[in-house]
Parts: structure tokens; C-alpha cells; sequence
């Protein structure tokens, strides 16, 4: 059985595939004050829920854009399942080519969702993920990654706003029932779902004249990807699981000398 971890900047993904199937999923805070011994004994816990017990986990793949975590991840691995996780790097990508400058740049958490997206769907493509950042990933054939754009995520403006405007609170992101918003709360709560929206769309429809392609094909993950794709008319796919798939696949050819495409 293989564990896989995104060490992300607001969550910790975890993700137990035996095979190709995954079998279970939790999500817990990011905290970059939590111990090998505190990770350890709280994913012993979340196994424990799923049935899955630490002799059963053969091999784990760790992918992190916070470097203060990922060393204490790793060492719990060691410690209380008894192996080495594999901890990627922009190096280890097998399925498509980083063509833009500086590929070291490029976050893992990204990298693992191109990779999932190229091997399920296939290029030309564009790979939205909704997290802390909201991060836009062109792919064209070959598959080659040549670039993308970098935004505040929904609930990042929402803090933002919440923290440098005194009497605006933050709120619940959610669907208006229309743009005009009556009160306080229904104001924010249209700029920031029908604003995002609109932003999403631009910045899709932009990304796809530059890729020159009327074959590219939109995925769509992260943890508000539902939310936002009901409205977004240029999203063609969902899928809330990527990057745990993109850790699976990247491990796999890693590991498995699957031959490259």
C-alpha cells in the first residue's frame, strides 16, 4: 500500500492508494511547529480510522511547498510506519517537460498535478487549482509545461479583506443567490464568488489564445473546484483528487521504470 502527502501552505493532503485506487483521504492543518512525534502519532490515528494499519503501508511519497514541514513529515514516516519516504523534486518528473525558465521554480504541488493531468488526460491542457493560491499550469503536446499565472485564493482574499477593512468581516465563501447583494455579508460574499468567477473565465479564455489550440482541454481541482466550476463556463473537468493521483503516478515512475512517454 502507498501513502501519499501534500505538505501544502494552508493543509496537509493525505492520501492511502492500494494500487491504483485510493482507498481514504484527510486533510489536516498546516503547522510548521508540529513535531515528527505529534505528525506520527496523529497519522497512526487517521490510519487507525480507515482501517489501515502502519505494517500495511509499503512504500510513501511526500510532496511539499513548505520546506519547514517536510523534514518532520519525512522522519515521522521513518519513525512510525518503518520507511523511507520518497521526497520529490522537479527532477524527478518522468511524463512531461518543464519548458519555461527556471523549471527549479516551479512547486511541486504543481508539478504533481500536471503530471496527473497529462497521464488521465492527455495535452493540450490547463490545470486550475484552487488552494491558498489559485495556480493556472498551460500544457501543450509533447506534453510540455511552458508556464501559467499565479493568483490569491478565494479564502485568502477573504482574509485579506477581513484583516485591512475594519468593519468588513470575513464570511462564508458560497454562491450568492444573485450579484446584488443586499447587506454586508451578501456584498462580499458576490465579489468574491461572482469577481473570482469572472476572473477564472478571463484568465482561461487568455491562457487559451496564447496556447493557439481549440482542442485544450480545462481540469479543474482543489478544495473549492466544485464551487467555482458550476459557474465557470470555460472548466471541463473536476477533479478534487489530482494532486493525490499526480503523487501516485510520479512515485510510479519513479519506482517502476515506467518508460517515458
Amino acid at each position: 500500500m502507498l501513502l501519499v502527502i501534500d505538505i501544502g501552505n494552508t493543509n496537509i493532503t493525505i492520501g492511502a492508494y492500494l494500487k491504483d485506487t485510493l482507498l481514504d483521504h484527510f486533510a489536516v492543518k498546516t503547522d510548521t511547529r508540529t513535531t515528527a512525534d505529534e505528525f506520527g502519532i496523529l497519522l497512526l490515528s487517521l490510519l487507525e480510522r480507515s482501517k489501515v494499519t502502519a505494517s500495511s503501508i509499503e512504500s510513501a511519497v511526500i510532496s511539499s511547498v513548505v520546506p519547514q514541514m517536510t523534514g518532520a513529515v519525512g522522519r515521522a514516516i521513518k519513525k512510525y510506519l518503518n520507511t523511507e519516504p520518497l521526497i520529490l523534486t522537479i527532477d524527478m518528473i518522468k511524463n512531461f517537460k518543464v519548458c519555461c525558465d527556471n523549471p527549479q521554480s516551479l512547486g511541486m504541488d504543481r508539478a504533481v498535478n500536471v503530471a496527473a493531468a497529462c497521464e488521465l488526460y492527455g495535452a493540450p491542457l490547463i490545470v486550475v487549482d484552487f488552494g491558498t493560491a489559485t495556480t493556472f499550469c498551460a500544457v501543450v503536446e509533447g506534453p510540455k509545461f511552458i508556464g501559467g499565472a499565479i493568483f490569491p485564493g478565494m479564502s485568502t482574499l477573504v482574509d485579506a479583506l477581513a484583516s485591512k477593512a475594519a468593519k468588513l468581516p470575513a464570511v462564508e465563501i458560497k454562491k450568492p443567490k444573485k450579484v446584488i447583494g443586499t447587506d454586508t455579508i451578501t456584498n462580499i460574499q458576490s465579489g468574491i464568488f461572482y469577481g473570482y468567477v469572472e476572473l477564472v473565465d478571463g484568465m482561461l479564455r487568455r491562457t487559451k489564445d496564447e496556447m493557439n489550440s481549440d482542442r485544450v482541454k480545462v481540469i479543474a481541482s482543489g478544495g473549492l473546484a466544485d464551487l467555482i466550476a458550476d459557474e465557470c463556463k470555460q472548466i471541463d473537468i473536476v477533479n478534487k483528487f489530482l494532486t493525490l493521483e499526480g503523487l501516485r503516478i510520479v512515485f510510479e515512475y519513479n519506482t517502476k521504470k515506467v518508460e517515458e512517454k
